[in-house]
């Protein structure tokens, strides 16, 4: 029961469609063990600490390759996206790198937003 748990919440609003988040919209982006890229949309990131590195805690679907590949590498590269990425939002959070017909770098290409190499370390 959701008002035993929330004592305020008196009852629940049936939504036809998501509400507009207007949290931070993150990409992580993640390699798979052949050196193969991919990346999704993350919504739960934040930062936990500065010292004496930087530290964010992240919540990722389990069910993806992006998630595969960060705990295979326990590495990727985290980008905060704006509203000038919305064109991204089907294309990394509607489909999946699973499916052999995805292209997710190609796809972002088309719209405009080309995957480039990182600078080697």
């Amino acid at each position: 029961c959701v008002a035993a748990i929330f004592p305020f919440a008196l009852e629940l609003t049936r939504l036809d469609a998501p509400p507009v988040l207007t949290s931070p919209v993150f990409s992580l982006a993640t390699l798979d063990a052949k050196g193969e890229p991919n990346m999704n949309l993350l919504t739960y990131a934040t930062p936990v600490g500065i010292r004496p590195h930087r530290l964010w805690v992240i919540s990722l679907f389990r069910k993806t390759r992006t998630y595969e590949n960060f705990v295979a590498r326990r590495t990727g590269v985290l980008q905060h996206l704006t509203t000038a990425h919305a064109p991204l939002t089907h294309i990394l959070g509607g489909t999946s790198s699973a499916d052999p017909e995805v292209d997710k770098a190609a796809a972002c290409a088309a719209a405009g937003f080309a995957w480039t190499d990182s600078p080697p370390t």
